[in-house]
């Protein structure tokens, strides 16, 4: 038994060796900066705010929350997977694990790209663009076409129109959405796996394991977050209207597929279910649903993926690869954009567009493949031309990435403090801090939690089962012991991206409710108003402190004699740490 184990190994290995070394490089190439971090400063590296969060998220399978009072936060089931690394690895050094999902990632999109094209050329075209960010390439042609023809005014302002009006993609969120290793990339090795086994199911129907193994990991997607199984079980739908209305045989093995993914997927669904009776106002902040007043426009659509689609649609036309999986990969890309439209029809906002973006990029890009396979039957110096470009500029992206990003995500101070924090305080107590990153509001007290501590006041309030006038009390206390004033809240952006986000960040007073307002800026103005009545009344401030616990206050600014709250214990560099003991 022993023998045949090892000989299957090496099997493995020598069939997979190519796919093996590609998928190491890129996972090294892309998370050069964290190696770099981890060597040098011994510390882990967070790109996003919401990494920090989905960190947190898989600590919540424990039932380890960020508030003292929180009983519960949004589960995402596939995430508790990861929940026993915790016991091996701190929550503060989870993005280590960045390094070997990517590389399982690349090294599942290898294997699905092979089974979807006959040209190594598309293979590595696609996958190269994958890992790049949706107009590296573009960049890269840019950049030649400025050195031969010298820098016209006319030109840059063409690139602008190309980039900045039709793409409409912030450039650091192609890094952020690449890396964030929760949300999208660990899920989207489930969808990665659901493709393979799919298209091995289209091609072989008759086969049990790959029918079985498709609906298992159809079924999975139920307990990722909301916009994957959505936008996958959309895919499949469709498909099987095709299947109806135009070839009409093997319906049964297809349907097959589908209820061995519903089975898997039922507990699932009544446990999110159940979730929505405890999280209630938590749902609501996170805009998994939120009614508007006012309708959005079908024209604030992300036309660049419009375009996008236009595009690899019209790559499909000219390849004609009218295989199933062909059919079936085109579904996929069209499946962003009829979700895209359920904002503007319905009134509801889903919080969708730039969860879809992920999985719309990665079908679309598929098709686009299709083409290319095409143009190396046409010429295949061409073809070689065009991996090259996405070589070059995989390369040149992530290496300026490295330089830009080199020294960015190293505070020494708050280095510092948490390890003051480790040190000096028990793992029940509650922390108040000022925000030091300048990447998100509070990010700082999102790492934190991540020491085991509690924090008093952050923006994922969206994730607890805290009522927004809790949120809303926590925000004003929290304030007050910062010191803060009125003109610094309102500088405050809390990384909205809309009204879902303030939300957040400043909860409301009792009796009001999110969907009373149509817009952020009318929702941030009546917070500011209110903050400038709360503020100043001690009585109120009073009454929260006897409310709430707080065990320590940290801030830059140094306590006033009013402050007989803030018993003072160290400073570490620009930052007084203070014990916090409220006595009437």
């Amino acid at each position: 038994m022993f023998s045949i184990g090892i000989s299957y190994m090496k099997s493995f290995l020598r069939s997979n060796a190519t796919d093996f070394l590609l998928s190491f490089l890129t996972s090294f190439v892309m998370n050069l900066l964290f190696v770099y971090s981890l060597v040098k400063y011994k510390e882990s590296v967070y790109l996003h705010l919401d990494e920090l969060i989905w960190v947190k998220q898989v600590d919540f399978c424990g039932g380890n929350f960020f508030f003292f009072e929180q009983k519960w936060g949004l589960i995402v089931p596939l995430l508790c997977i990861m929940y026993p690394l915790k016991f091996f690895i701190p929550l503060y050094y989870f993005s280590i694990l960045r390094i070997f999902i990517i590389f399982l990632e690349a090294f599942l999109l290898l294997k699905f790209l092979r089974l979807v094209f006959r040209k190594k050329s598309s293979i590595f075209f696609v996958y190269l663009s994958h890992f790049s960010g949706s107009m590296v390439g573009v960049n890269f042609i840019y950049f030649i076409a400025r050195a031969i023809l010298g820098k016209t005014e006319s030109f840059p302002s063409f690139y602008e129109l190309i980039f900045n009006y039709i793409f409409d993609i912030p450039g650091d969120f192609l890094f952020w959405e690449l890396l964030r290793i929760f949300n999208p990339v660990y899920f989207m090795i489930f969808l990665i796996a659901f493709c393979i086994f799919f298209i091995k199911f289209l091609e072989q129907k008759k086969n049990r394991k790959y029918k079985f193994f498709a609906g298992l990991f159809l079924g999975f997607l139920f307990y990722s977050t909301v916009y994957w199984w959505l936008y996958v079980w959309l895919s499949v739908a469709l498909f099987l209207i095709y299947y109806v209305l135009r070839v009409r045989k093997d319906l049964k093995e297809i349907i097959e597929v589908i209820v061995i993914g519903m089975i898997v997927g039922i507990p699932a669904i009544v446990f999110n279910y159940w979730q929505l009776g405890i999280l209630q106002d938590g749902i609501k902040r996170a805009a998994m649903l939120i009614e508007v007043q006012d309708s959005l426009s079908l024209l604030v659509l992300p036309r660049g993926y419009i375009i996008f689609f236009i595009i690899s649609f019209t790559a499909f036309l000219i390849a004609r690869n009218f295989s199933e999986k062909g059919v079936f990969l085109l579904i996929s890309a069209f499946c962003g954009i009829i979700l895209l439209f359920v904002e503007p029809l319905t009134g509801i906002y889903l919080q969708m567009a730039h969860h879809i973006w992920f999985m719309l990029k990665f079908f679309n890009r598929i098709v686009i493949g299709f083409f290319l396979e095409k143009v190396e039957d046409y010429s295949k110096v061409l073809a070689v031309i065009l991996v090259f470009i996405m070589f070059v500029g995989f390369l040149i992206s992530w290496s300026k990435f490295f330089v830009d990003k080199r020294n960015s995500y190293h505070n020494q101070d708050l280095s510092k403090i948490l390890q003051w924090i480790n040190r000096s305080t028990d793992k029940k107590d509650v922390i108040v801090m000022e925000d030091i990153s300048s990447s998100g509001y509070a990010q700082t007290e999102i790492i934190l939690s991540l020491t085991g501590r509690y924090v008093f006041h952050v923006y994922a309030n969206y994730f607890s089962d805290l009522k927004d006038w809790e949120v809303f009390e926590r925000f004003i206390l929290k304030e007050k012991l910062l010191s803060s004033d009125i003109s610094e809240i309102s500088k405050k952006n809390c990384s909205c991206l809309g009204l879902w986000d303030m939300a957040a960040c400043f909860g409301l007073p009792k009796g009001l409710n999110i969907s009373d307002f149509s817009s952020a800026d009318s929702y941030f103005r009546y917070i500011i108003e209110e903050a400038e009545k709360f503020l100043p009344n001690e009585r109120y401030i009073k009454s929260l402190m006897q409310k709430y616990r707080i065990d320590y206050v940290i801030r830059r600014k140094p306590k006033n004699q009013s402050e007989t709250y803030l018993h003072p214990i160290t400073q570490i560099g620009d930052f007084y740490i203070y014990k916090f003991q409220f006595q009437e």
